[in-house]
């Protein structure tokens, strides 16, 4: 999706040697591909504004894919905005799911898919 020059990437995902047990090897590599992001404002064609454009505050916190961060075209699921800390869960699998899992990354590589899709088994 659309990012502004002013987005700016908050926390990284990657979980320290010490905690990589604690996930699968999946939920690792997704959150090696995946990052917050603080963008100036909500852009249309994202999960968010498809599902309620009229009321997306701006200023809000997302998930990217870290592949086409920088990428001006819309591009399927490679960011989601959570509505609620809850729904951070669902966007990562929004992501692995349809961004990484259809292979509509244009950067990731086939590689990193069939990856990915061999740890989610």
């Amino acid at each position: 999706g659309y990012v502004s020059k002013s987005a700016v990437a908050l926390i990284n995902l990657v979980p320290s040697d010490s905690d990589t047990g604690r996930l699968s090897d999946y939920n690792n590599l997704l959150t090696r591909n995946i990052e917050f992001f603080f963008p100036s404002k909500v852009p249309h064609g994202t999960e968010a504004s498809a599902e309620r454009d009229s009321d997306v505050a701006e200023n809000k916190i997302g998930l990217r894919c870290i592949h086409c961060a920088h990428i001006p075209q819309c591009i399927t699921a490679a960011t989601f905005f959570p509505r609620s800390i809850g729904s951070i869960a669902s966007g990562l699998g929004t992501i692995g799911s349809r961004h990484f899992g259809l292979g509509k990354c244009p950067v990731a590589g086939p590689e990193k898919v069939k990856q990915m899709l061999q740890y989610k088994k």
